[in-house]
């Protein structure tokens, strides 16, 4: 899970220091970048949240409220990079969006794989290496869709900063 934290803030490092810094008065322009930032920010406040909520539920895995505020946190990072996704660019960004959406969608399926091995966790992982192996084979699916992500996400955020 450390993983995905330092995925996310390095995404939102690189969205700080070059998408879209130079973006002019035109409102539309300037939605576009409070659209992205608003969803990058709220995914990697949703990502530091799950790291925390995991792990209190890893440390008891019978506890249906730990597991509960970590699929929560799935549902919010789901939301945003939804958003991310989803988003119209300005015509001088249509490349970069298009970059931001192929990023976004593997961070859907990497939150769609981090679900399925949390939905699935119970308490044999602790005691059951089979149980464990397809917890663990789950969380690292997930880490390589949101690997991806970030890797195309940094793009269009160079891409973006290219366009201004």
């Amino acid at each position: 899970m450390k993983k995905i934290s330092k995925i996310v803030i390095a995404v939102l490092t690189v969205l700080f220091a070059m998408a879209l810094t130079g973006c002019s008065d035109r409102k539309a322009e300037q939605k576009y970048y409070d659209d992205v930032m608003a969803a990058v920010n709220n995914a990697t406040t949703a990502n530091s949240t799950l790291i925390t909520d995991l792990q209190a539920y890893l440390g008891d895995v019978t506890n249906e409220d730990n597991k509960k505020a970590a699929l929560e946190d799935l549902d919010t990072m789901e939301k945003e990079f939804t958003s991310l996704r989803d988003l119209s660019a300005p015509k001088r960004y249509k490349e970069a969006q298009k970059l931001f959406k192929e990023g976004a969608e593997e961070a859907l399926n990497g939150i769609a794989s981090y679900r399925t091995a949390i939905e699935g966790c119970t308490a044999d992982v602790a005691t059951d290496q089979e149980a464990y192996d397809a917890f663990y084979a789950g969380v690292s699916e997930g880490d390589e869709f949101m690997s991806t992500a970030n890797s195309k996400i940094t793009e269009a955020a160079k891409l973006a900063d290219d366009a201004d």
